[in-house]
């Protein structure tokens, strides 16, 4: 059994950070060990134009919500543009991907199942030192189209990349 858990509190900058993919940062802000099983919190910073293709979850939740920038969400057949604030919850099952809609970098938390982020944290590249922004990625994450095999970690399945964003 697991000790009860306690209070947590992390400040913007910290938290255990690993390269994603094209690009992109993982923060784990707490994680299922921590919080006995009960959430996992993330925060993902995406260099401009970044997009997670259409994927789906077949074991987990997840919510998304932009802390700054808009990001374009697609789900199951639909689109919105979110931006800080306004979660997109999107059950398991549902196909579902986003993009970086902003010319800067941008940040979203990701509220999911517990567990989650230990695929992260072991298929993603450890940032040596985490700055603001979004530093320059080392040659081994510039070069990967994909750094791991997401099907191996969490049971999820690479459906499509995104459609053309839709702006006027």
């Amino acid at each position: 059994m697991c000790p009860e858990p306690n209070p947590i509190v992390r400040r913007r900058d910290e938290g255990t950070s690993v390269w994603w993919s094209r690009g992109s940062i993982v923060t784990v802000k707490t994680s299922a060990e921590e919080t006995d099983g009960s959430l996992s919190l993330a925060e993902q910073t995406c260099p401009p134009g970044y997009e997670a293709p259409l994927h789906v979850h077949n074991d987990h939740d997840e919510l998304l919500m932009p802390i700054d920038g808009e990001f374009d969400v697609y789900y199951a057949d639909e689109h919105a543009l979110v931006g800080p604030g306004e979660p997109v919850y999107l059950p398991k099952g549902v196909v579902h991907g986003f993009r970086n809609a902003e010319d800067r970098v941008s940040r979203l938390h990701i509220l999911f199942e517990p567990g989650l982020e230990r695929g992260f944290l072991e298929a993603g590249v450890p940032v040596e030192t985490p700055a603001e922004g979004l530093p320059e990625p080392p040659a081994a994450v510039r070069e990967a189209e994909k750094l791991v095999d997401v099907d191996e970690v969490y049971d999820t399945e690479i459906v499509e990349q995104l459609p053309a964003p839709e702006r006027d």
